[in-house]
């Protein structure tokens, strides 16, 4: 499964010690705009006034990693996983 993720989980940051195992795939934008908010925790909404939101794909096994991210996250109270469309760049 792949995702997409912005934020503390890219690489370099604290939380991506929660994608150990994942295999990066590369940098990524949306296809539909968002505005990100970034008050204490990151958080996009989707509106065409926006922008493209910019992060990074993952190969994940989802037995694994989707757990301890959903508790990171607050799902499915604090963040909803989307499906998205992203692009990777080459």
């Amino acid at each position: 499964m792949k995702m997409m993720v912005y934020g503390t989980l890219k690489r370099d940051y604290w939380n991506n010690r929660l994608l150990a195992g994942a295999t990066y795939l590369g940098e990524a934008f949306t296809e539909k705009r968002y505005i990100m908010y970034g008050e204490g925790v990151p958080y996009i909404v989707p509106d065409e006034g926006g922008l493209p939101v910019r992060g990074e794909v993952f190969e994940i096994d989802p037995d694994i990693h989707l757990g301890p991210i959903g508790r990171l996250e607050g799902h499915p109270h604090g963040y909803t996983r989307t499906v998205i469309k992203a692009r990777l760049l080459s």
